[in-house]
């Protein structure tokens, strides 16, 4: 497997497992900021909550560029994950879908608790049908034995994943990790992060 397909197998693990941790508990947390300073491997983040926190890539950290598509691009037989909130009709409404290359169709499969917003899901899964409407695409997915059916409003934010390198760590840029660790000092550690270009990781 090329070492671009492995940094993106080990996202859409990080997506699928990784939980939100309590303030008081010292599993991995998802993070998310922007750029605020650049120290060779070592990072300032300007949280979301309006902290700045100092974060350590490791020697091995892989990098993944977050890139705009289109929505035309979700495809019946495209690998996708969604992030997306419940509808009154037992359907969601996705918040971003995230395009996975071939070659990691059904890593991460199926449906978890996610935190982007209040009640977010995310579901990684098999298009089985991409239907236009007026207001967008109406998309069923497939994972393991089951189907769901998400709503993608005309707005819905689409990206692709690429393989990334240190030189995208860039001031004003922000990023994504799925699992960082706080040290005892308070700082974090990292060993995936996933950064925006022209835009906020919609994850």
């Amino acid at each position: 497997m090329a070492i671009w397909c492995r940094c993106i197998f080990i996202l859409l693990v990080a997506l699928a497992t990784t939980s939100a941790a309590t303030a008081l508990d010292a599993s991995p947390v998802r993070m998310r900021g922007e750029i605020v300073g650049v120290h060779g491997q070592s990072l300032s983040i300007r949280t979301r909550d309006g902290r700045t926190v100092r974060v350590e890539l490791t020697s091995d950290a892989k990098v993944v560029f977050v890139v705009p598509a289109k929505l035309e691009t979700v495809a019946p037989g495209t690998f996708v994950s969604t992030i997306a909130i419940p509808r009154s009709d037992s359907r969601l409404t996705a918040l971003s879908v995230i395009v996975h290359p071939k070659e990691m169709s059904g890593a991460g499969e199926g449906q978890h608790p996610w935190d982007l917003t209040k009640e977010t899901t995310i579901t990684n899964g098999t298009v089985r049908r991409a239907e236009a409407n007026a207001g967008g695409y109406v998309l069923t997915l497939r994972y393991h034995d089951r189907e769901k059916t998400v709503v993608a409003p005309s707005d819905t934010s689409v990206v692709i994943l690429e393989s990334g390198d240190t030189g995208g760590l860039r001031l004003g840029r922000h990023v994504f990790m799925p699992a960082a660790s706080q040290r005892p000092d308070g700082t974090f550690s990292t060993t995936l992060i996933a950064i925006g270009k022209d835009l906020v990781p919609p994850m």
